[in-house]
């Protein structure tokens, strides 16, 4: 069965990954399919790369700019899977401004799903903590009105995750 097949398909979630760990060749097709523009196909293949994808996996490495640059493209519940996946790299300083913005832009855009700004806001949090210059930049961000929108919960954990960042 090819990885299009195997994406389109609704099979459970640990024969998926089972599959793709048995051929070691279908990991570079997630990856493309993770990029591309095909849905719902391109979702389902970066939540599966996410469960096949280790810390700092070098197989995934390499893409770290593609994956920060594809977040404007897609729809909020691949864009909360780019987040995920992104949350698994390491970063060089260059990508480190390139996500800080792409995830003050989804933090911002209060229509986004809960998910995807609670994703967005711990990137953030993640730039802030290397960058110590930015962390006031949080303050901001946790506004009533940006927080409204939130679930209590969401609210609560992002509220939480900034305060540690001060310490």
């Amino acid at each position: 069965m090819s990885l299009a097949e195997l994406l389109a398909v609704r099979i459970e979630k640990e024969e998926l990954i089972a599959k793709i760990k048995a051929d070691k060749s279908k990991y570079q097709g997630l990856i493309e399919f993770t990029l591309s523009d095909q849905e719902p196909e391109n979702w389902r293949a970066a939540w599966i790369l996410g469960h096949c994808t280790e810390q700092n996996d070098n197989r995934l490495q390499k893409y770290t700019t593609n994956l920060i640059e594809a977040l404007p493209t897609k729809k909020d519940g691949h864009q909360r899977e780019l987040l995920k996946l992104i949350e698994k790299l390491s970063l060089d300083e260059l990508q480190e401004g390139m996500l800080f913005d792409q995830c003050v832009s989804l933090w911002e855009n209060l229509s986004q799903s809960s998910s995807v700004r609670f994703y967005a806001m711990k990137g953030m949090i993640r730039i802030a903590e290397l960058h110590p210059e930015l962390k006031s930049e949080l303050n901001f961000f946790t506004e009533e009105h940006y927080l409204n929108s939130l679930s209590q919960g969401v609210r609560k954990s992002l509220i939480k995750r900034i305060k540690n960042c001060w310490k």
